[in-house]
């Protein structure tokens, strides 16, 4: 991950709802998934710098 500004994360259930709270970037989430269905990751630049990220997804 490349980190040029603060970034968080958060991520969310199908249903909407967290599955978890603001993380860092430099933070993986590596746990389970609880419901079936899209999940969404929203990433969140606090500043008006720009900034560049990567994120790899794996489901097994």
């Amino acid at each position: 991950m490349v980190q040029e500004a603060p970034l968080t994360y958060r991520l969310y259930n199908p249903d909407k709802s967290p599955l978890l709270g603001d993380m860092t970037t430099s933070k993986d989430y590596r746990g389970q998934l609880f419901q079936s269905g899209d999940h969404v990751i929203e990433v969140i630049n606090s500043t008006n710098a720009p900034s560049s990220y990567e994120r790899l997804v794996a489901v097994k």
